[in-house]
């Protein structure tokens, strides 16, 4: 989100849906970090957010300067 705000990153106007997908992550504070889960988008029953969360991704391997490729599954 502060990407979008500073205009480090820019969604399409036409693209509605991944507007959408952003605006339903959730961030919250619990303990001592912050957790992020997944509202609902009002334009995509069915999404669970996989635009933002690889928007996330791309940002967190961008910033952290990953410089192998690999992955893994919850």
């Amino acid at each position: 989100m502060n990407q979008l705000a500073t205009v480090q990153k820019r969604i399409p106007r036409s693209e509605q849906d991944i507007a959408a997908d952003i605006f339903a992550l959730r961030k919250s504070f619990v303990g001592s970090r912050w957790v992020f889960s997944e509202g609902r988008n009002p334009l995509n029953a069915v999404s669970h957010c996989d635009i933002a969360w690889a928007a996330a991704l791309s940002t967190h391997a961008h910033l952290n300067c990953f410089a192998q490729a690999g992955g893994w599954v919850a």
